[in-house]
Parts: structure tokens; sequence; C-alpha cells
């Protein structure tokens, strides 16, 4: 993803309540080469820990209760640079990616993009009845709601070039159609400061797929 040095951009990809998760990654260890060239390698809070997620799981969920589940990503809108639709769709391939691998039936991905044209998901934003609209149209028992906001920016050192930093808020959750209940929830905060623009995508990339990691198994 690339930044506008100086300038802040944030990424909705659904706009949730969020289960506030607490990591930080905080800086970056900087070696320098024979060759005068600087190696920046991300340190996770002085060391290489894994993003802690904080996840819930109601004791009246049951993965194999699950008939069908859609995955609800919405883009950060159409004037929305073309890197952050990217990474959107990235973000939410890892949840389909692990929804499948553990044995969930999935709604189709165009099916999901088509009810989501046709029913204005922003008014539904949050919105059980909306929400559960949405999923009765889809024909779905379940749905996935990926939630997240992305802020960051660049700035630039004479030594090491170009710095990308920023936060990324994420979480994902469970919610059953029928009743609207919290089945599954999972979320995590994460400050990054690295040095390319490859590392800040693997910086989110990394969180999704720690908190899809989370989700229980159907099988």
């Amino acid at each position: 993803m690339t930044f506008t040095c100086s300038n802040r951009h944030t990424l909705r990809i659904v706009s949730t309540l969020l289960v506030t998760g607490t990591f930080l990654w905080t800086g970056c260890e900087v070696s320098r080469t024979d060759s005068g060239s600087y190696i920046a390698t991300p340190s996770f809070g002085g060391s290489k820990a894994a993003p802690q997620i904080n996840a819930q799981t109601s004791p009246n969920f049951s993965p194999s209760d699950v008939r069908v589940i859609a995955v609800i990503s919405v883009p950060p809108g159409n004037n929305a640079a073309p890197e952050l639709l990217a990474l959107d769709r990235q973000y939410t391939e890892i949840f389909l990616q692990e929804l499948l691998q553990k044995g969930y039936p999935l709604v189709e991905k165009t099916q999901v993009e088509t009810v989501l044209n046709e029913i204005d998901w922003q008014h539904s934003n949050g919105n059980s009845s909306g929400m559960a609209k949405i999923g009765k149209a889809l024909n779905a028992s379940h749905l996935l709601i990926l939630d997240g906001a992305l802020i960051g920016k660049n700035t630039r050192d004479r030594n090491v070039g170009t710095i990308y930093s920023g936060t990324a808020n994420l979480s994902c959750r469970i919610v059953a159609v029928q009743s609207m209940e919290v089945s599954f929830s999972a979320s995590a905060n994460q400050s990054y400061t690295v040095y390319s623009q490859a590392d800040s995508i693997e910086s989110v990339m990394r969180v999704g797929r720690s908190l899809a990691a989370r989700i229980p198994a159907r099988k």
C-alpha cells in the first residue's frame, strides 16, 4: 500500500463496533552493511513475537451449525486508491481460504458482491435488521464481517530512505443471521514501522492471518 507523505489515509473495510485488542509493533532494528546500505528488520515490541489477538467465542456457538457462511468486506469506497482496493481484496482472501480449510461452506464471492451492490451496506452498517436482510438475501446462516481501519504515512530518511509507518486496527466477527448473535469475534491493534511498501502490506496481512487462524474449525 502506498501512503502519500504526511497525508493520512483511512481504510474502512466495514465500520462496525471493534472489540479492542492490544498489540504494538514498535520500530525496526537497523544495521549498516560494508557497502554502506542499510538493512531493516521489523521488531515486535523488541521481540519477534506473534501478534496478540483478543478472541471470544460464544458458548452457544457450534461451528457445525454453520450451514453456509458469507464473508462481508466492503471496499473502502469508489474514490479509494487502487492500492487500498487491492489490499481489501487480499485481506478478504485470507479469511476465505481459512474458512475453506476449516470446512465451512461459503457463499460465492460474486454472489456476495451482487447483493452488496443491490443493498446499501452503508445504511445497514451496524444495524441488525440490515445485516439480517443481507444474510437472508445470500441464503446464509452466518456472516463473517471484516472490520478494519488503517492509518499511516510515509517519511523520508537520508540514511535509510522511505520509512512506512502506521497503525492497523483489525477485527472479524461471525454473526448468526437468524438471531444476530455474535458467535465469534477476534481483534488486534498493531502499529508498524518498516522500510518497504511490501513490508507495510505484509504487516497488515500478518495480523489478518493471525485473526483468521483463531476462527474455530468446523471439521
